[in-house]
Formats: C-alpha cells, sequence, structure tokens
C-alpha cells in the first residue's frame, strides 16, 4: 500500500487537540482513496483510463495502449456507443464478427451497443425468421 501526503495550512493543529485527544495530526485525519478500474469503451496509457475516440473500440478494460480501430461493418462513435452499420448482424454486442444478412433490409443495424434490430416482420439470427405481429395480429411470411 503507498502512502499520499496532504498538508494544508488552514488546520490549526492546537484546536484540533482540543476535541480530540490523538497526538498527532496523522492519527486525526486517514482517508483511503479508491480508484476504479478502466470500463469499456477505455483503454490505459500511460497509467490512465483514457476514453476511446470516434473510430475506435475497446471491449477489453484491462486494454493496455490505444484502442482499437474500428471493426469491418462496424460504427464506432467513441467510448461505448458501438453498433453496426444497416444490413448486418452480430450474435451479441460485445463482438466484432459481423455477417451479412441474406435480405439486407431486415437488418437494421445497431448503435450504443444495443442488439440489431429487425425490420417489421423479422426476427432471429440474421433477421431472417418470418413473424407474428403481436400488436395486430398479422403473420408475415416470404414470397418468391
Amino acid at each position: 500500500m503507498s502512502n499520499l501526503r496532504f498538508t494544508s495550512n488552514s488546520i490549526d493543529f492546537n484546536k484540533v487537540k482540543l476535541v480530540s485527544k490523538k497526538s498527532s495530526i496523522d492519527e486525526y485525519m486517514t482517508e483511503i482513496i479508491y480508484f476504479r478500474q478502466c470500463i469499456l469503451g477505455e483503454s490505459i496509457v500511460n497509467n490512465m483510463c483514457v476514453d476511446c475516440k470516434k473510430g475506435y473500440y475497446s471491449y477489453n478494460s484491462s486494454q493496455i495502449g490505444d484502442c482499437n480501430k474500428c471493426f469491418t461493418n462496424g460504427i464506432c462513435n467513441g467510448r461505448t456507443d458501438i453498433g453496426i452499420i444497416p444490413g448486418y448482424w452480430r450474435i451479441h454486442n460485445l463482438t466484432t464478427t459481423t455477417y451479412e444478412c441474406p435480405e439486407k433490409r431486415s437488418c437494421l443495424g445497431s448503435m450504443g451497443g444495443e442488439p440489431v434490430k429487425c425490420a417489421t416482420g423479422y426476427s432471429g439470427r440474421l433477421c431472417n425468421i418470418c413473424v407474428k405481429e403481436p400488436i395486430n395480429g398479422t403473420y408475415y411470411a416470404r414470397s418468391g
């Protein structure tokens, strides 16, 4: 454990002695400071957590060095604002592997680390499953 010492001319130790039975200011004023770990969207540069900038990302909170250049079909607006372009799908929001959707208009893309959104009538992997609309009961099917 390292010690960090702060000094101040604004503390009158004689007055502290009047209200405390402590023999020194060190015994009277002890603070414990905790530093957080880096989080997703940051990398460690010069022992500091640094936000990933636009065009870059980091899914590894203990990554040392620069953030990664944005992945193919990805949209990286910095920090954790990461998504993929319309027409592509990914299995979860922390992967950089993307797949082209068979029906490109069915995959609407995503932003902010959210899962890929499927167009109305589509669901599932690659937004390739026809669904029943829960609100009005409309059934969707492929044609052709």
